[in-house]
């Protein structure tokens, strides 16, 4: 099992809960996938992938920091996001 904090655990446990959000538990949703700027992630379910990055990351993350084009990948999310947030160790490999 991967772990969590590495972008292949990050992708994988990002991707399920899309998928349970969207309502299609087989939905695909790949590191670069686009997100919001597909239509695939509303608003309502932006703002709540954003609550569940900051749980994830064991810390706020502010607001004033968000930016849509950083934000519409599994990938961008963790490289912006996760990574200069978590208060959790970060490893590079799964």
């Amino acid at each position: 099992m991967p772990n969590p904090l590495s972008l292949e655990g990050f992708h994988e446990t990002i991707a399920a809960f899309l998928a349970e959000k969207s309502g299609n538990p087989r939905a695909h949703f790949g590191t670069s996938t686009p997100l919001m700027s597909a239509g695939r992630v509303d608003s309502l379910l932006c703002m709540e992938l954003f609550s569940f990055v900051e749980e994830l990351a064991g810390a706020r993350i502010p607001t004033a920091d968000f930016r849509l084009e950083k934000f519409d990948t599994i990938e961008g999310i963790y490289q912006n996001y996760f990574c200069p947030y978590s208060t959790k160790p970060i490893t590079s490999v799964g």
